[in-house]
């Protein structure tokens, strides 16, 4: 009896399976995921490079001020010149000798400040090697001084100008003979130079100097000491 019951159960269990057509379970799996999209790139923002900074210039160097125009000082004398100068104007001091003229130009800045100046025609001695004409003494004194004190210059801008008769000579040279104090005793430095320039018509020699010192100026046949300017 126990088992018809268990022959009965089987068949019903195959028949409700049969019912269903036999299929399995449908599993349903899950939509796929879409893949998030990547991000944007990031914007590049265009942007001028900053400019180099410029390289500090070395300093200009100081220029010469513009001619200021005004005539320069003209001073004449048979025997002596002394008054005061300053960097403007220039001035040309000439001395007026019977056998021809010296004279000294100072040319406008060369000055860096006033001094007094006394040229002169010597009488006799101090010379070097063979002299021609008449020997000049040039004294540069300090202007703010209380008494006449002897002093230096070194030209600011362009060189002083000498000028010397050639006394008929196709070649002179100038020498000039630099005055210092040593031990209360005068000692004298001679230097010769050559002309800058000769005007064969007027027979005047030119000379350029960049100092004014006490010192004593006259023409040489001797030969020069220094190269020319």
């Amino acid at each position: 009896m126990r088992c018809q019951v268990l022959a009965i159960q089987v068949v019903l269990a195959a028949a409700a399976w049969s019912g269903c057509g036999g299929d399995k379970p449908t599993v349903k799996e899950p939509a796929p995921t879409a893949k998030p999209a990547p991000p944007p790139p990031p914007t590049v923002t265009a942007s001028a490079e900053p400019e180099p900074s410029a390289a500090p210039s070395a300093s200009a160097a100081p220029t010469q001020p513009k001619p200021s125009g005004r005539p320069s000082i003209m001073m004449t004398g048979d025997k002596e010149i002394s008054s005061t100068f300053g960097s403007s104007p220039g001035a040309v001091l000439s001395l007026h000798g019977a056998d021809g003229d010296a004279t000294l130009k100072i040319p406008e800045y060369a000055l860096r400040g006033a001094i007094n100046l006394v040229m002169r025609f010597e009488n006799a001695g101090k010379g070097f090697g063979t002299t021609l004409g008449r020997i000049v003494s040039i004294t540069p004194q300090d202007a703010e001084a209380a008494s006449p004190t002897p002093t230096s210059a070194e030209s600011a801008g362009p060189p002083f100008e000498l000028r010397f008769p050639t006394y008929g000579k196709d070649t002179v040279n100038l020498a000039v003979g630099m005055i210092a104090d040593e031990g209360g005793k005068q000692k004298i430095t001679w230097t010769v130079y050559a002309p800058k320039s000769v005007d064969a018509t007027k027979k005047i020699a030119y000379f350029e100097i960049t100092k004014l010192a006490p010192s004593f100026v006259h023409v040489t046949t001797s030969p020069p000491t220094e190269p020319k300017p």
